[in-house]
């Protein structure tokens, strides 16, 4: 299962990954919409879970989802931003900044793919 993290904030896109991927997740993190989308179609990467900043360069994060979408229709997306952008994300879910680990958390291991897979990792590390 893949997650993708796009924020231009490269402090945020390094304590996502640390905190995901140290709960057994393969984490996928870039600092540029561009530079996801030409990694998830040259690998052919179908990502689960998306979590991306609002404010990117080039397209905001509602943008970046709808065009993932497309390479992977089931993908979830959770936006977050340094300032409040609920109205303009729609129903996608969203978090503001500064949050808490156990908020993110909570929203990745809400995914039924993905209980499956912590579920895995946590037996292999036993």
């Amino acid at each position: 299962m893949s997650l993708i993290i796009v924020d231009d904030n490269e402090d945020i896109t390094e304590f996502l990954a640390c905190l995901l991927s140290d709960i057994g997740l393969q984490v996928n993190v870039f600092n540029h919409p561009v530079e996801a989308l030409s990694h998830i179609d040259q690998h052919k990467l179908t990502p689960r879970l998306l979590i991306t900043d609002y404010n990117l360069p080039s397209i905001n994060g509602v943008e970046l989802h709808r065009l993932i979408r497309l390479r992977s229709p089931e993908v979830r997306t959770m936006v977050i931003s340094g300032r409040n952008a609920q109205a303009d994300v729609g129903e996608l879910p969203f978090l503001q900044k500064p949050f808490q680990p156990e908020q993110v958390i909570a929203w990745v291991t809400s995914d039924h793919i993905c209980q499956k897979r912590l579920a895995q990792f946590s037996v292999g590390a036993s």
